[in-house]
């Protein structure tokens, strides 16, 4: 019997800051710009919160989610911004810094001591390569220079670094030289080298994925800070599957709920029952629908794949190829999932 949908939390998205990247690798793929004023998003979002003390939802998150560059939202924005996290139980990422518009070294320092008071502690950058190949990566000529002073200003006035390298094919030869680069900055860092993740754009990449021999080839500089747990390819995830491993957490999902133009007005009429389970009513009729992960095994599983993914990953790219053979199911509603 096919097992039910584990409901996890519910993220409350505002996609209103733009990103000056256009990068290949983007897990969001095509953006969409909605104009929602932050005190309608506020009041949603506090709504829910007390919706979720109300019924004593302790493990049911609230996740109060600005896209995309969120570090040019205005700082009283931020420090509402981190109330709402603190208020859901929820830990705001580190402030991205990919995309952010160019501006001279003054303004950045600037801007980044602002984004301090306001409660970051620490920024996020992420490295395809060194010079003109990161800069191809993300679309955008200057980038990797720009990222490299973003860095140096933020050692110098204490926020902490998170460094996010890409494990492909292509950017492996990158790597060794690029940390050297970034070791020569002061400051605290943590770093993590991460394989490309079967969403948005990077869909588009599967022959830049590395498969198993290139993962054992590595150099311990690189191979320490691999984020590659749960890795498999897809020749041994079939195998599995077939000989019937199963995996409940892929039935645990986070619902979305995307603020837009045309939907928050009646958002604001409606309770958080209402919403809730008008979401999940969507995502189960998908979720009934789909064949089992083993069934999609014969119909997409492809057994000369080396390639490396997590299940979770090969269950996205089985299930869309479905979806798209299977018009009559909506493809909006499985993404609320």
């Amino acid at each position: 019997m096919k097992q039910p949908v584990h409901y996890m939390g519910v993220g409350i998205m505002r996609e209103t800051s733009p990103c000056c990247n256009h990068c290949r690798f983007c897990s969001v793929g095509q953006k969409t710009f909605h104009n929602i004023p932050f005190d309608r998003y506020e009041r949603i979002v506090e709504r829910f919160l007390t919706w979720k003390a109300e019924k004593s939802l302790d493990n049911f998150l609230v996740s109060p989610i600005q896209m995309y560059t969120y570090a040019t939202m205005p700082v009283k924005q931020l420090v509402r911004r981190f109330r709402l996290c603190e208020l859901g139980g929820y830990t705001p990422l580190p402030l991205q810094m990919n995309g952010l518009i160019f501006m001279p070294e003054d303004q950045l320092r600037d801007c980044l001591l602002e984004k301090k008071e306001a409660g970051f502690t620490k920024i996020s950058l992420s490295f395809a390569g060194m010079g003109n190949f990161h800069d191809t990566w993300v679309g955008r000529r200057g980038e990797y220079k720009f990222l490299l002073a973003i860095a140096k200003i933020a050692a110098d006035i204490g926020l902490e670094r998170l460094e996010k390298l890409f494990l492909t094919q292509s950017t492996i030869p990158q790597l060794e030289p690029l940390m050297d680069v970034l070791n020569d900055i002061s400051g605290t860092v943590e770093r993590q080298i991460l394989p490309l993740v079967y969403f948005g754009w990077a869909k588009n990449l599967e022959n830049e994925r590395i498969t198993q021999e290139m993962l054992e080839q590595l150099p311990e500089q690189i191979s320490k800070y691999a984020m590659v747990e749960n890795l498999k390819t897809e020749q041994q995830w079939i195998y599995l599957l077939r000989n019937g491993y199963q995996d409940e957490s892929l039935n645990n999902k986070h619902l979305m709920l995307k603020l837009r133009e045309d939907n928050i007005d009646k958002l604001e009429q409606e309770s958080c029952d209402e919403i809730i389970t008008g979401l999940k009513a969507k995502y189960d009729r998908v979720h009934t629908a789909l064949p089992e992960m083993r069934e999609m095994v014969g119909m997409y599983g492809e057994s000369s794949n080396l390639r490396l993914y997590m299940l979770s990953e090969l269950e996205k790219k089985w299930t869309e190829r479905y979806l798209k053979d299977n018009p009559q199911i909506n493809m909006a509603d499985y993404l609320l999932g």
